[in-house]
């Protein structure tokens, strides 16, 4: 795929999944003010994060059961419309009916359905079969991040709260109908191959050690995904502790925070996909800043604001390492959605006990800590797994000492001499690029760093050298 086809097929997906992010998470905030009005505060906070990220994950688990058996149904222009349909009924029956189970049955449906159920596999899948790897990133960064900047915009507009009622319906139901058409067009956009992708390796998911290594591999994501949502949902807990405790700070507003984060995740992890892993292991650890926070007063902006930058890392990170894997795996590709299917049935199981027992700090830190302990073992077991070398058939040979003790004296790098294998095979920057899962002037850098110390003067002149070598 060329750039100008690459660019076109990246405005298009992030639009189509900002479009949906939009609507969707305004629709929850608004559900929650309209529990508001039937329910206790507490009861109607319960029920609404319990009842969505519930119905969230059977939607998206429908979504995957349908996608493993027949594809072609999966993404047919009926299950489609049947499922934005069932999101407009639930919609209409959430904001117009004054009964309150209609209320939550047609919760039930918009969140079983909607663009975080089961359209979710339509939308990631989009971005999964139309963009490049390196692309991944920051096309999710951008449409949650332009989402979530949509729903804070929507909510000022009404005074500080998402609409209710009769305008929460004039509001949603056209912007429904502007997402199911966006997605018609889907089909007519150009596929990026999986094999343009990874042309050289022969083994997609794992080094060369067969199936067994693959099925770990993503036992091992899996897991890591599980123990990131009850980490999150955790410091999330400890988060509305400290706004409740805190309540000058203004929801609404602090939340424009989480783009900043969505976007630097999503270029940082385009830019390099070991340092983006790193990032999010490392920001599950805002939930002991909180703490630190949390007995400092007059600190609460600082704490909900950069606790709302560093989940995005997490955010991010989840949704590109699962895109990786079903873009190098065919028979893998609702593989994209189970970051986030993972990660919120972390937050499922991590919520419900709140619903029976009160939020105790003390308690919280101790479980916390517990978790990041399990999350940093699983990461540093599955890092050499998920992000291992290029070539699991390496263009140099290890036997090959001259070769070796050549590079070696040269100073370079294991990355750029990835790279220096790539251009013996006759690869361009920009397959090169997508080979390593990095950008073309990253690229550029590694081979202008190894022209310095091999004293070459120009490209061909360095390859020539280390492929008279290696012949």
């Amino acid at each position: 795929m060329d750039n100008g086809t690459a660019r076109k097929n990246f405005i298009y997906a992030t639009s189509l999944v900002a479009v949906g992010f939009f609507w969707f998470g305004s629709v929850f905030f608004s559900y929650l003010e309209t529990l508001k009005a039937h329910f206790e505060p507490e009861t109607a906070a319960a029920i609404t994060v319990s009842l969505s990220y519930g119905a969230h994950t059977l939607g998206i688990l429908l979504y995957v059961c349908i996608s493993a058996k027949i594809k072609r149904l999966a993404e047919s222009k009926l299950v489609m419309s049947l499922s934005f349909g069932l999101s407009a009924v639930g919609i209409l029956g959430s904001f117009i009916s004054p009964n309150d189970n209609v209320i939550i049955i047609s919760g039930v449906l918009f969140n079983l359905f909607g663009t975080s159920g089961m359209l979710l596999g339509y939308q990631f899948l989009c971005i999964t079969e139309k963009l490049p790897q390196r692309m991944y990133g920051r096309a999710f960064g951008f449409a949650y991040a332009l989402g979530s900047a949509g729903t804070t915009l929507l909510a000022l507009a009404f005074g500080g709260r998402c609409p209710v009622g009769y305008s929460a319906v004039m509001v949603y139901i056209p912007i429904i109908l502007l997402n199911f058409i966006m997605i018609l067009f889907k089909d007519k956009l150009t596929n990026e191959p999986a094999e343009a992708t990874l042309p050289e390796r022969a083994e997609s998911l794992a080094p060369a050690t067969g199936k067994l290594a693959g099925k770990t591999l993503i036992i091992m994501l899996v897991c890591v995904f599980f123990v990131m949502g009850i980490l999150g949902a955790i410091s999330g807990l400890m988060q509305h502790a400290y706004m409740d405790i805190n309540n000058q700070i203004n929801s609404a507003y602090i939340r424009v925070f989480y783009p900043i984060g969505l976007i630097l995740a999503g270029f940082l992890i385009d830019y390099n996909r070991r340092m983006g892993a790193i990032a999010a292991i490392a920001a599950n650890a805002f939930s002991f800043l909180l703490v630190l926070l949390i007995m400092t007063p007059g600190r609460g902006f600082e704490a909900v604001a950069f606790s709302y930058i560093l989940a995005g890392f997490l955010n991010v990170f989840q949704v590109a390492a699962s895109m990786d894997i079903a873009k190098k795996a065919q028979n893998l590709y609702y593989f994209s959605v189970f970051g986030f299917l993972f990660n919120r049935l972390g937050e499922v199981l991590a919520t419900l006990p709140y619903n029976y027992i009160k939020f105790d700090l003390l308690r919280e830190t101790m479980l916390a800590s517990v978790f990041f302990v399990i999350l940093l073992l699983l990461f540093f077991l599955l890092m050499k797994k998920l992000y291992d070398p290029v070539l699991p058939d390496p263009a140099f040979p290890v036997q090959d000492q001259t070769l070796g003790m050549l590079i070696a004296s040269y100073g370079i790098t294991e990355r750029e001499s990835e790279t220096l294998r790539l251009l013996i095979a006759g690869k361009s920057t920009f397959e090169i690029s997508e080979a390593m899962v990095i950008t073309e002037k990253t690229v550029q850098k590694y081979i202008s760093s190894m022209m310095e110390k091999t004293d070459s003067k120009s490209r061909s002149t360095m390859i020539a050298m280390f492929a008279k070598i290696k012949d």
